[in-house]
């Protein structure tokens, strides 16, 4: 068909369209909006859509299929029910002409070109389908706008809206290097809003039975302990999910650490100070979410991965996430992370969190999390069919723990803690949500229970707030709200942050006291420093000697002396973690360094870590050269070898238990204050020296045929 042509019909649909009152006499105001349209042919139509703008006699025109677009009309007639009008920059001057129904829905009438007449039918179009895909175009501009604006690389988005998708959809790219765009199904690490899986697939547990949110922990995990037993005693499921435990973070025992795994974390828990009682003040905890993954897969006999595959991926249709990090990266489409580092957005290396996995380490896509909003904006119902109890949905989207704090902003509302959610309102609208950072990811969660819709952000890069910004914009679209300005706000206080920032470094420099220096060699404070939950720090000199270095769980820095026995970490480029942690070396009574401390979780004391023995103090071949008798006065003193464990024998006493330290020191296990050390000459242990609080003895080796004893 004639290019022309086509065009022309579809403006007379409109025009049609406006002339269809029945009754009276229609007037442009009662032509307002969108018709959609079709011009027969003898094989067949062309769709259009016609648009009649608020302002007087004004409208365009748009044919898809012909790439037409916004096409002007002009000549617009309005003469009893009779409507017309021709389309500009069209040869032949096609003109439309049409009547309206008696139901005023349907214009039918003829288009006019040259000497072709041909039949057209137009139809009002459904007006809140038309104002939503206009809302939707402008979300879409927005998102990518919002995205360029805070330097995000890559970023996907997902709406739900009355239990459908509204949108999913990738933006940017997820590798810069290679320039691959973002899709609806490139994964992404949704970090902490994996709290929320863990909690409900718990919750499937309560629904069938298997478990009582209230009931004490040890009810099903009898070997359950933390520091202090009145809590331990009493602590519940709930408790794990509402971050109400009594224990401050901690994330130092898990973070970076490929030594420990889930279950290994849950028996570190008593190895750690609390900083509150029981439910007496909200503290976000990833280990007690950790817990909550163990005890899953202790009810269900299989491991935390198969009970969210299991219970809520699976069934969900969620077939794309991945629980474990090397499962994502197995897909391909995986969004790298990134950082700003020095004023540059920089691509760093995935953190593998997979030892705290029910806390934070599923990766998921834009489509795939759509998924998960229509179970709860469709109250545990996707697509008709019942996922999961819409009470137990409702349980742990329910206020349990109050977060505390105010907002500064009386757009949003007071929080409160459910399991796996926060709950607040946002103007006026009741709202739960969850965030999820991880290294070089940032993710936030939504859904608006009273309003029918949810929204998902994904992005590939440290520490943004694009997700929170796109969520408040997409919810002020959505809820109709006049849109404020979040993100000029928030890069004003960007900027405000950066110069307390500066301020805070001064001020930290100024406690620092100047002309001071360690009290021993470098040499002495190296050495191994252990700690039963948080692992080792092993202190080294550096490559030439004249500095410290040091090394927590895989996380290394360069070590500066800050003052007296305080050592400050330098900024690592590869990993910033430890800069500006202080390091402060503990001598004992003998003026050896036995004791470390840090600071890695500042609602507690600083944590202590024991200096190790020396390696070779364990090996029973080095042991075997201190076994032998030994003259102290009058007295024999027998030393002896029990596997790896030496023991000394005074006339009169127990058989002490000796503890190995360092430089073939031993302390006695049952008596604190009291050690021993070996001494040689010419590679022969040839005296031992005894120390105690009221002074010191020397003990000589008592045969010489004790030499076979000795090692080279």
């Amino acid at each position: 068909m004639h290019q022309a042509l086509k065009q022309t019909w579809a403006l007379g649909l409109i025009l049609l369209a406006a002339s269809c009152l029945l009754g009276q006499t229609p007037q442009p105001s009662d032509f307002i909006g969108t018709w959609k349209g079709e011009i027969e042919t003898a094989n067949l139509g062309f769709e259009a859509t016609f648009e009649f703008a608020k302002d007087d006699w004004k409208g365009r025109l748009s044919i898809p299929v012909q790439g037409l677009k916004d096409r002007a009309l002009k000549d617009i007639e309005l003469k009893k029910a009779i409507f017309s009008f021709t389309i500009t920059g069209i040869p032949g001057s096609p003109r439309f002409s049409g009547q309206l129904s008696e139901d005023g829905t349907t214009v039918k009438g003829s288009f006019l070109q040259g000497a072709s007449k041909l039949v057209f039918k137009m139809t009002r179009a459904d007006q809140a389908a038309a104002d939503q895909l206009e809302t939707l175009e402008l979300i879409e501009k927005e998102i990518e706008e919002l995205r360029k604006e805070w330097e995000v690389p890559g970023l996907a988005v997902g709406i739900v809206k009355d239990g459908k998708v509204y949108l999913s959809r990738g933006f940017g790219t997820r590798d810069q290097n290679q320039d691959h765009p973002v899709t609806p199904k490139t994964l992404f690490a949704i970090g902490s809003s994996t709290k929320a899986f863990t909690a409900l697939a718990l919750g499937t547990m309560v629904a069938e039975g298997k478990l009582d949110w209230d009931e004490p922990l040890r009810t099903y995990l009898p070997d359950f302990a933390l520091s202090e037993e009145s809590v331990a005693a009493r602590l519940t499921p709930r408790d794990l999910l509402t971050h109400r435990s009594g224990m401050p973070r901690h994330d130092m025992i898990w973070y970076n650490r490929k030594d420990i795994d889930i279950e290994k974390i849950y028996h570190s828990l008593r190895h750690l100070d609390l900083s509150a009682d029981l439910r007496e003040t909200f503290q976000y905890n990833n280990l007690m979410f950790a817990t909550a993954g163990h005890l899953s897969a202790v009810l269900d006999g299989t491991s935390w991965p198969k009970v969210v595959r299991s219970r809520l991926l699976n069934p969900l249709g969620m077939n794309n996430s991945h629980v474990l990090l090397v499962d994502a990266k197995k897909t391909g489409d995986i969004a790298r992370p990134f950082d700003l580092r020095d004023d540059k957005i920089t691509e760093i290396p995935y953190r593998n969190i997979d030892n705290v996995g029910p806390a934070g380490s599923i990766f998921s896509s834009a489509d795939d999390m759509c998924q998960w909003l229509k179970l709860f904006v469709g109250r545990g119902k996707v697509d008709g069919k019942t996922i999961v109890s819409g009470a137990i949905l409702k349980e742990v989207c329910s206020p349990q723990m109050v977060m505390g704090g105010l907002t500064g902003s009386n757009d949003i509302g007071p929080s409160s803690y459910g399991m796996g959610w926060m709950i607040d309102s946002y103007r006026g609208r009741q709202r739960i949500h969850h965030g999820g950072n991880i290294d070089g990811f940032s993710a936030l969660v939504a859904h608006f229970p009273n309003d029918g819709f949810g929204v998902v952000a994904l992005a590939n890069r440290n520490a943004t707030p694009l997700p929170d910004l796109l969520l408040m914009r997409i919810a002020d679209r959505l809820l109709d709200l006049e849109v404020r300005d979040w993100s000029s706000e928030m890069m004003a206080n960007k900027a405000k942050a950066k110069a307390l920032e500066k301020k805070s470094e001064a001020l930290v420099e100024g406690k620092r006291v100047e002309g001071t220096k360690p009290a021993q060699v470098l040499e002495s404070y190296v050495g191994t420093y252990e700690h039963a939950a948080y692992g080792s720090i092993v202190v080294d000199l550096v490559a030439n000697g004249d500095g410290l270095s040091v090394a927590l769980n895989g996380l290394t820095a360069d070590l500066e002396h800050w003052h007296y026995e305080t050592f400050r970490a330098l900024k690592n480029e590869e990993d910033p973690t430890l800069k500006g942690t202080k390091f402060l070396f503990r001598t004992n009574v003998d003026g050896d360094i036995s004791e470390l401390e840090v600071a890695l979780e500042p609602a507690v004391a600083a944590i202590k870590f024991g200096r190790a023995p020396d390696a070779a103090l364990s090996d029973p071949t080095y042991l075997a050269r201190f076994v032998g008798e030994y003259k102290l006065g009058g007295q024999t003193i027998s030393v002896d070898l029990a596997g790896k464990t030496l023991t000394v024998t005074v006339p009169g006493q127990p058989t002490y238990r000796l503890q190995p330290t360092r430089n073939d020191s031993f302390q006695l296990k049952e008596m604190k204050g009291y050690s021993l050390q070996f001494k040689s000459e010419g590679g022969r242990v040839n005296e031992v020296i005894f120390s105690q609080p009221q002074g010191m003895a020397a003990a000589k080796r008592a045969r010489s045929e004790d030499a076979k004893t000795q090692s080279p």
